[in-house]
C-alpha cells in the first residue's frame, strides 16, 4: 500500500510503502458512506487481522467516470453498427443488386430491340449466374421459334383451313340430315284422320317439335275398331324420326282385328328390339284400341305417361295406365292390357312428357296435376279448344317460349248409335314456330 504524506504530493509518484501483503479482492468490502464510495481492505500479519485500511473516493467522481466510459462505449458501438450496416449494404449492392440491375437492363434492351441474337453476360456461378444462363437459353429458344414462326403460321393456317373445310362439309351434311328429318317428320303425322260412320269423335291440334321425336297416329283396324298410338323417342334429329317411323310401321303391321292391346305391343317390342336393341335411345309408347260400337277402350302403357279419362257424368279425371316397360330394351318384356267403358261425352287425353316436365323460369315443373285440373275445369270447351288452350298454357308457363317437344291428342266419345255424325276434324301438327305465331 503506497501513500502520500500530504495533499501537496497528489499526482506525484507514491513510493512510500505503508504495508505489503497479498490479499484477494474477494476479502475487500465496499460501502457507501455519505458522498463517498469507501473500500475497506483488511490487514493481516501472520494470518491475523491486525487492522483495516479505508480508501474513499467521492461518488460524483466515480459516477462521472462511469458515465464517460458508458458514453464512449455507446459511441463506439453506434459507429461500429453504422459501419457494419454500410458494409452490409455495400456488399448486397455489389454482389446482388448491381448484378440484378445489370441483368435486368440487358434483358430490357434485348426485348425492346427484339434482338434475340444478343445474349446477356454471365458472371460467376452463383444464383445470378444461373439466372443469366437460363435467360440465355430462353433467348435461344425464342430465336429458334422466331426463325420458324413463318413456317409454323403457314402450317397452322393450312390446318385451320382443312378444319374449316371439314366443318363446312359436316354442316352441309347436318343441314341435309335435318332436311331429311323434316321430310320424315311430315310423313309421321297423319294429314287426315279416318272417318267412321258408326260413331263420331273429335281430335285436337297436336304440338310437335324436332323431327318426329314426339308424335301420334290414329288408324283403322277393322270396321268397328280403331287404334291410337302415342310415341316419345329420347333420340334427336334424324335418328328420332327413323325410330318413330319404324315404330309406327310396326304398330300398323301388328294391329290385327280381335287382338288384345298387350299382344300387339309385345310383337312391336320384339321387332323393335331386333332393330334398336343395341342402341341407347329409349322409346315409350301408349297404345289403345277403341271399339266404337261397344265403347270399350283397351290400352297398354309401354313406359309412357298415363292417358287421362274425363267422365262427363261425374266430372272426374282418371289416370289410365298399365304395367309395361320401354319398347326395344328387353326382348321379352311383359305388358298388360287395361280397359274401360266409355260413355257419351267422355274424353281421352294423351300427351308426352314435354307437357308435364316443362319448367317455368323458377324451375317449377308443370306436372300432371295441372293437366288434370285443366281437363276438369275446361270441360265445356271443344276438344280442339281444350288442347289449344293447354298448349297456350304451357307456352305462357315456360315464359312465352317452348323448351321441350310435346305432343297432345284428345278424343271425345260422342255416341255409339249409327246416327248421322260430325266428320272427324283434321289433325294438324303444329311445329314450335307455328305454335308461337298462333299463340
Amino acid at each position: 500500500i503506497l501513500y502520500h504524506s500530504t495533499h501537496s504530493f497528489i499526482g506525484a509518484k507514491t513510493d512510500k510503502i505503508l504495508f505489503t501483503h497479498n490479499q484477494s479482492p474477494e476479502n475487500w468490502k465496499t460501502v457507501t458512506n455519505h458522498d463517498y464510495y469507501e473500500t475497506i481492505l483488511p490487514i493481516f500479519k501472520d494470518n491475523i487481522q491486525i487492522g483495516n485500511i479505508h480508501i474513499g473516493k467521492q461518488k460524483n467522481y466515480i459516477d462521472s467516470e462511469n458515465f464517460t466510459i458508458l458514453l464512449k462505449t455507446l459511441i463506439i458501438f453506434f459507429i461500429s453498427l453504422v459501419l457494419s450496416i454500410f458494409l452490409l449494404f455495400y456488399f448486397l449492392h455489389k454482389k446482388i443488386l448491381h448484378p440484378i440491375e445489370a441483368l435486368s437492363s440487358e434483358m430490357q434492351e434485348i426485348t425492346k430491340n427484339m434482338d434475340f441474337k444478343k445474349q446477356v453476360r454471365v458472371k460467376g456461378n452463383d444464383e445470378i449466374g444461373v439466372l443469366a444462363r437460363s435467360f440465355n437459353k430462353m433467348i435461344i429458344q425464342i430465336r429458334k421459334y422466331s426463325e420458324n414462326l413463318e413456317e409454323i403460321v403457314l402450317k397452322r393456317t393450312e390446318a385451320l383451313n382443312q378444319a374449316n373445310s371439314e366443318l363446312e362439309i359436316n354442316n352441309f351434311q347436318m343441314k341435309k340430315d335435318l332436311q331429311i328429318a323434316e321430310k320424315i317428320q311430315e310423313t309421321l303425322i297423319p294429314k287426315m284422320l279416318p272417318y267412321f260412320e258408326e260413331m263420331s269423335f273429335k281430335t285436337a291440334d297436336i304440338s310437335l317439335k324436332n323431327s318426329g321425336k314426339d308424335n301420334f297416329d290414329i288408324f283403322q283396324i277393322s270396321e268397328k275398331e280403331m287404334a291410337i298410338v302415342m310415341i316419345d323417342v329420347s333420340a334427336e334429329g334424324v335418328s328420332s324420326a327413323l325410330i318413330s317411323t319404324m315404330a309406327k310401321i310396326a304398330f300398323h303391321t301388328h294391329s290385327k282385328k280381335g287382338s288384345a292391346s298387350h299382344e300387339i305391343v309385345r310383337k312391336v317390342n320384339q321387332e323393335m328390339y331386333k332393330m334398336i336393341g343395341d342402341v341407347k335411345d329409349t322409346l315409350t309408347a301408349y297404345y289403345a284400341i277403341l271399339n266404337f260400337e261397344t265403347g270399350v277402350f283397351q290400352f297398354t302403357n309401354a313406359g309412357h305417361l298415363p292417358a287421362l279419362l274425363y267422365r262427363k257424368k261425374l266430372s272426374t279425371v282418371e289416370e289410365l295406365s298399365s304395367k309395361g316397360f320401354y319398347i326395344g330394351i328387353l326382348e321379352n318384356a311383359p305388358f298388360e292390357t287395361g280397359s274401360v267403358y266409355l260413355e257419351e261425352g267422355d274424353r281421352i287425353l294423351l300427351f308426352t312428357d314435354g307437357v308435364t316436365e316443362c319448367e317455368n323460369p323458377s324451375q317449377e315443373i308443370f306436372g300432371i296435376r295441372r293437366v288434370k285440373d285443366w281437363m276438369r275445369e275446361k270441360n265445356g270447351l271443344s276438344v280442339k279448344e281444350l288442347v289449344k288452350g293447354l298448349i297456350n298454357n304451357i307456352f305462357s308457363f315456360q315464359g312465352n317460349v317452348f323448351k321441350k317437344d310435346c305432343a297432345v291428342l284428345s278424343l271425345e266419345f260422342i255416341s255409339r248409335l249409327k246416327a248421322e255424325t260430325d266428320k272427324m276434324e283434321n289433325s294438324v301438327a303444329i311445329s314450335g314456330e307455328m305454335q308461337k305465331s298462333n299463340i
